[in-house]
């Protein structure tokens, strides 16, 4: 710009700038506003992205939250259950062979509907616990817990005939699942039994008339 330029009174100035922008083609407004809403586009995108970030944060750490909320309600359910049952052998320590060391109990024993009422109650406990276990979410010891829990259910139907006797009376009261472990716990304890050394008739005629 020469001096003259400089000295050309601010008026004149502006009626040059309107002149420039109103020689703007369309074509060039357009480019203009695209360029403009494309910045705006990005910022809001950036903008956008980090509040889902943040947003997908806090939803990860709540619902880790609640998961382990979830896990510590269903193992205290649990526990309660199986302190319920060690609390019915505590009282009754008679009854434990029955369930525990493969003894069967008579009809016409004393015992034996309070023992029924005892095999009924275990089972709804099984039923109820491994219901839970296939609802308690994923961890690093999941499967182990399951099958330590397999085990056990597998090892008190073969060491219970009068278990075995119950779950074959209402099968149809209980899981699939249920039924496949009592099937294959039931089948161990007849093994058991027909394993067991006997003595022979003419050996216990022998031991009754020496």
């Amino acid at each position: 710009m020469t001096k003259k330029d400089s000295r050309v009174p601010p008026k004149n100035r502006i009626v040059r700038l309107k002149k420039e922008a109103a020689s703007i083609t369309l074509y060039q407004w357009l480019s203009l506003s695209v360029s403009l809403l494309g910045a705006l586009s990005l910022v809001f995108i950036v903008v956008q992205t980090t509040l889902l970030r943040a947003q997908t944060q806090i939803l990860s750490e709540q619902t880790s939250k609640a998961t382990e909320n979830m896990q510590a309600s269903m193992y205290a359910t649990i526990a309660t259950h199986t302190f319920e049952m060690d609390r019915l052998f505590i009282e009754h320590p008679n009854l434990r062979p029955y369930f525990y060391g493969g003894k069967d109990i008579d009809e016409k024993d004393k015992d034996y509907d309070l023992v029924i009422a005892i095999a009924e109650h275990q089972l709804d406990y099984f039923d109820a616990t491994w219901t839970q276990l296939g609802y308690i979410p994923d961890d690093a010891d999941k499967e182990e817990d399951r099958e330590t829990w397999n085990r056990y259910f597998l090892d008190s139907f073969a060491n219970s005939p009068i278990l075995c006797k119950r779950f074959n009376m209402n099968r149809s009261w209980y899981m699939n699942s249920l039924a496949q472990k009592a099937d294959e716990g039931c089948k161990k304890d007849l093994a058991m039994v027909s394993e067991a050394p006997h003595l022979p008739a003419s050996s216990s005629k022998s031991s009754a008339n020496p």
